[in-house]
């Protein structure tokens, strides 16, 4: 397999990896909170894998996250694809002064990331999002 890496273009991706999250009965990740740092992975031409990375703006720390790939395309040649795009992203923070990536994934995923040099850290914690915005608080008092 070729593998090639191409950075993210919202005008010309985002359609694509939002029927990728469809497929996989995920809700598309909105364009608006998508981090500038994507990629898209091509196997042998074809685009099989997109991934992104925050940058924190005050620590060497950085967060892999919204990792899909397009259906279909077999375990091998997804685990490869997320390999090659993974490893592209740790070269490229690096670069930049970022000595760690976080990443949160399923538990069927987990195998793939200690594989390439992750390691889990406390399973009994949630990971949780919510607005930051007063105006949209839902917080009751």
């Amino acid at each position: 397999m070729t593998h090639e890496i191409r950075i993210f273009d919202a005008d010309a991706d985002y359609e694509m990896v939002s029927e990728w999250w469809g497929a996989h009965k995920r809700e598309a990740v909105p364009l608006a909170i998508l981090p500038k740092l994507g990629v898209i992975v091509t196997q042998d031409g074809k685009d099989v894998a997109a991934m992104w990375v925050y940058l924190d703006n005050s620590v060497g720390v950085c967060f892999l996250e919204y990792g899909v790939a397009r259906p279909k395309i077999g375990l091998m040649r997804m685990r490869a694809a997320m390999a090659v795009g993974v490893d592209f992203l740790k070269r490229h923070v690096a670069e930049l002064d970022y000595g760690v990536m976080l990443v949160r994934v399923v538990p069927a995923f987990a195998r793939l990331f200690k594989g390439i040099g992750f390691s889990s850290g406390d399973s009994g914690l949630v990971c949780m999002a919510g607005l930051t915005s007063a105006k949209e608080s839902r917080v009751k008092t």
